[in-house]
Protein backbone atom coordinates (compact mmCIF):
# COMPACT_ATOMS: atom_id res chain seq x y z
CA UNK A 1 0.00 0.00 0.00
CA UNK A 2 2.78 2.03 0.39
CA UNK A 3 3.13 2.40 -3.37
CA UNK A 4 -0.37 2.82 -3.77
CA UNK A 5 -0.38 5.84 -2.19
CA UNK A 6 2.38 7.05 -3.73
CA UNK A 7 0.90 6.66 -6.92
CA UNK A 8 -1.99 8.27 -6.24
CA UNK A 9 -0.14 11.25 -5.42
CA UNK A 10 1.81 11.05 -8.23
CA UNK A 11 5.18 10.72 -6.81
CA UNK A 12 7.60 8.44 -8.69
CA UNK A 13 10.52 9.46 -6.48
CA UNK A 14 8.93 8.21 -3.64
CA UNK A 15 7.71 4.86 -5.86
CA UNK A 16 11.04 4.36 -6.73
CA UNK A 17 12.47 4.65 -3.21
CA UNK A 18 9.78 2.57 -2.07
CA UNK A 19 10.42 -0.08 -4.51
CA UNK A 20 14.36 -0.23 -3.75
CA UNK A 21 14.37 -0.14 0.11
CA UNK A 22 11.78 -2.97 -0.01
CA UNK A 23 13.63 -4.77 -2.21
CA UNK A 24 16.56 -4.89 -0.58
CA UNK A 25 14.90 -5.73 2.64
CA UNK A 26 12.89 -8.66 0.66
CA UNK A 27 16.29 -9.74 -0.66
CA UNK A 28 18.09 -9.58 3.14
CA UNK A 29 15.59 -12.24 3.89
CA UNK A 30 15.29 -14.43 0.99
CA UNK A 31 19.24 -14.71 1.87
CA UNK A 32 18.76 -15.60 5.34
CA UNK A 33 16.09 -18.34 4.06
CA UNK A 34 18.83 -19.81 1.87
CA UNK A 35 21.49 -19.29 4.61
CA UNK A 36 19.19 -21.69 7.08
CA UNK A 37 18.20 -23.93 4.52
CA UNK A 38 21.65 -24.79 3.53
CA UNK A 39 22.69 -25.11 7.15
CA UNK A 40 19.97 -27.29 8.43
CA UNK A 41 17.86 -28.58 5.62
CA UNK A 42 18.98 -31.72 7.06
CA UNK A 43 17.32 -30.69 10.46
CA UNK A 44 13.98 -28.99 8.75
CA UNK A 45 13.13 -32.40 6.70
CA UNK A 46 13.82 -34.33 10.17
CA UNK A 47 11.18 -32.34 11.80
CA UNK A 48 8.77 -32.85 8.91
CA UNK A 49 8.72 -36.52 8.12
CA UNK A 50 10.11 -39.28 9.94
CA UNK A 51 9.45 -41.91 7.13
CA UNK A 52 13.37 -42.54 5.28
CA UNK A 53 11.79 -43.32 1.73
CA UNK A 54 10.26 -39.91 1.88
CA UNK A 55 13.15 -38.33 3.54
CA UNK A 56 15.38 -39.82 0.53
CA UNK A 57 13.14 -38.61 -2.33
CA UNK A 58 12.94 -35.23 -0.90
CA UNK A 59 16.74 -34.93 -0.66
CA UNK A 60 16.87 -35.66 -4.46
CA UNK A 61 15.45 -31.75 -4.95
CA UNK A 62 17.14 -30.66 -2.18
CA UNK A 63 19.37 -27.75 -4.17
CA UNK A 64 15.71 -26.33 -5.39
CA UNK A 65 14.51 -25.94 -2.03
CA UNK A 66 17.87 -24.08 -0.83
CA UNK A 67 17.91 -21.67 -3.91
CA UNK A 68 14.41 -21.14 -4.11
CA UNK A 69 14.39 -18.01 -1.85
CA UNK A 70 17.02 -16.34 -3.77
CA UNK A 71 15.28 -17.51 -7.40
CA UNK A 72 12.00 -16.21 -6.06
CA UNK A 73 12.21 -13.36 -3.89
CA UNK A 74 11.96 -10.84 -6.67
CA UNK A 75 9.01 -11.84 -8.48
CA UNK A 76 6.98 -11.94 -5.06
CA UNK A 77 8.38 -8.60 -3.90
CA UNK A 78 7.16 -7.06 -7.74
CA UNK A 79 3.84 -8.56 -7.27
CA UNK A 80 3.49 -6.87 -3.89
CA UNK A 81 4.43 -3.67 -5.31
CA UNK A 82 2.08 -4.12 -8.57
CA UNK A 83 -0.93 -5.39 -5.94
CA UNK A 84 -0.50 -2.15 -3.60
CA UNK A 85 -0.55 0.32 -6.94
CA UNK A 86 -3.58 -1.61 -8.19
CA UNK A 87 -5.27 -1.59 -4.90
CA UNK A 88 -5.36 2.11 -5.01
CA UNK A 89 -6.22 2.33 -8.57
CA UNK A 90 -9.60 0.29 -8.27
CA UNK A 91 -10.17 2.48 -4.83
CA UNK A 92 -9.51 5.81 -7.18
CA UNK A 93 -11.82 4.35 -9.59
CA UNK A 94 -14.53 3.61 -7.02
CA UNK A 95 -15.29 0.39 -8.04
CA UNK A 96 -12.89 -3.38 -7.00
CA UNK A 97 -14.59 -5.21 -9.53
CA UNK A 98 -16.13 -2.92 -12.23
CA UNK A 99 -12.84 -1.19 -13.80
CA UNK A 100 -9.86 -3.13 -15.70
CA UNK A 101 -6.42 -1.48 -14.96
CA UNK A 102 -3.11 -1.00 -16.65
CA UNK A 103 0.14 0.09 -16.27
CA UNK A 104 2.49 0.81 -19.11
CA UNK A 105 5.54 2.40 -18.99
CA UNK A 106 5.70 4.92 -22.61
CA UNK A 107 8.98 5.23 -23.96
CA UNK A 108 9.59 8.16 -22.21
CA UNK A 109 9.51 6.28 -19.12
CA UNK A 110 6.67 7.80 -17.76
CA UNK A 111 3.74 5.49 -15.75
CA UNK A 112 0.58 5.91 -17.29
CA UNK A 113 -2.37 4.46 -16.70
CA UNK A 114 -5.47 3.77 -18.55
CA UNK A 115 -8.88 2.89 -16.86
CA UNK A 116 -11.62 0.84 -18.89
CA UNK A 117 -14.73 0.04 -17.85
CA UNK A 118 -15.46 -3.68 -18.60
Amino acid sequence: MLVGNEYSKKNKDKIIKITIASGIISFIFALIYFLLFFLFINNILTLMTSIESVISEIQKYTIWIIISPLISFLSFHMDGVFIGAGAIMRILAGSPFGNETRLTYDQSRNLTTTIQNI
